[in-house]
């Protein structure tokens, strides 16, 4: 399995290795046989948060099992999805923005589990100038609206995670204003909900929603930033709250809009209203099986829609605590979800599984 293999091993395989690039990861585990409470109408039961939550080596384990995934999906030459790929690190993987937030989250992993030799090899591959000539190739590409908003928001959370490490050059903080005002000025620009004639909101990559939610999680610290955020969710996120509740997410839909708004009154850093409900309805099951066309978004609904309960169980709440566990135990049991298809669920699933790690540890 590889994730024995890679324990065995503990970070080598994670390592550099003589070319300067990362060690390959082992070979994909065969799916595992349905677990027996898988296998019933409903997924796993939540269950008393402390028999769910998983232990400290667990943790670990499974974020260098994560790695593993995202690492090999990075180091592909050639995008997937035959779209644009930039001209430096983000070339490759499946697409454009599969490629940062895979950078992101490897980049999180390595930090907060102290991943010292993938944190190494990274931050040289992200350098200023690297960073520089992505930059240039989004400034090229601005007006056919390339990535704007979900890789571009994807990618002021990248640079979040490098300021955190203290990366506060000139250039860096010229690509920071940058990449904000790009997100930004979409979302002033966009309606919500995005198609005005239909009423219909986007719960996919064109999400206005998940942009904003993005933007908040980036944690920006100017006074003017804020003030943009401000008058955002005064003049569309607050007149369209009830809406956005009654969204039900449809099967190419990859997030849950209402899980959504929860989790951005829970961490939008200029928010001090009351919070929207959590919403503790019998969770629906994976769809399997997990790799058709109509389908293979399933894994990201169920993840986003516990994303709010990671916050929530971070903050004491057992219910809370025993659903988010309760579903991640599930979708790490089930690796044909996250792990055995790159086309469908390998080059993004094991991002969002660890979004959701990251803010059950409180965006550490």
């Amino acid at each position: 399995m590889r994730e024995r293999a890679v324990l065995e091993r503990e970070n080598k395989a994670l390592a550099p290795a003589k070319t300067g690039a990362p060690a390959k990861a082992a070979p994909k585990p065969a799916a595992p046989a349905l677990p027996p409470k898988c296998a019933q109408p409903s997924p796993w039961p939540d269950a008393d948060c402390d028999k769910s939550q998983p232990s400290a080596e667990k943790t670990r384990s499974r974020a260098i099992a994560l790695s593993n995934v995202i690492l090999e999906g990075v180091l592909k030459k050639t995008p997937h999805a035959k779209a644009d790929g930039g001209p430096g690190p983000f070339t490759g993987s499946f697409d454009w923005h599969s490629a940062v937030h895979g950078h992101w989250a490897l980049l999180s992993i390595a930090r907060v589990h102290k991943f010292t030799e993938l944190n190494d090899w990274l931050e040289k591959r992200l350098s200023d100038a690297a960073l520089g000539t992505e930059f240039e190739f989004l400034k090229k590409n601005k007006r056919t609206g390339f990535e704007v908003p979900y890789g571009r928001a994807w990618l002021l959370m990248l640079l979040f995670e490098l300021a955190k490490r203290g990366r506060k050059s000139t250039q860096f903080a010229v690509i920071t204003r940058g990449v904000q005002d790009d997100v930004l000025s979409y979302l002033e620009r966009a309606t919500l909900p995005e198609n005005m004639k239909t009423g219909r909101f986007i719960a996919t990559h064109d999400s206005w929603l998940f942009a904003y939610l993005l933007v908040a999680l980036s944690e920006p610290a100017t006074d003017a930033v804020r003030n943009r955020m401000r008058a955002l969710r005064k003049g569309k996120i607050e007149t369209a709250r009830s809406k956005i509740a009654a969204v039900t997410p449809a099967k190419s839909d990859f997030m849950d809009l209402g899980a959504v708004l929860a989790l951005i009154d829970r961490i939008d850093p200029i928010f001090t209203g009351q919070p929207s409900p959590l919403v503790m309805a019998p969770a629906p099951p994976l769809d399997d099986p997990p790799l058709t066309i109509t389908n293979e978004h399933s894994a990201g609904t169920v993840l986003v829609q516990v994303w709010p309960h990671a916050v929530e169980a971070r903050r004491g709440d057992k219910p809370s605590c025993s659903r988010f566990h309760a579903r991640m135990n599930e979708m790490f049991s089930r690796t044909d979800h996250w792990a055995d298809s790159f086309e469908s669920v390998a080059h993004w699933v094991p991002q969002f599984m660890w979004m959701g790690m990251w803010l059950s540890a409180g965006r550490p």
